[in-house]
């Protein structure tokens, strides 16, 4: 019983690891993208697109 708990605890907190390590992931493609957009000097853009990668959970 034990051992079959001791899974289960596992299999959660990998589970729980992976959705914070899929946010991160997210977060930080947007920022790529508004820096792209920056040293294409749209200015307007950049912002908008940072604005979204601020409201990424």
């Amino acid at each position: 019983m034990k051992k079959i708990l001791a899974f289960l605890i596992t299999i959660l907190l990998l589970g729980i690891q992976k959705t914070s390590a899929q946010n991160y992931l997210n977060y930080y493609e947007t920022i790529n993208k508004a820096e792209i957009v920056n040293l294409d000097k749209e200015l307007k853009k950049s912002d908008s697109i940072c604005q979204i990668a601020f409201k990424i959970d």
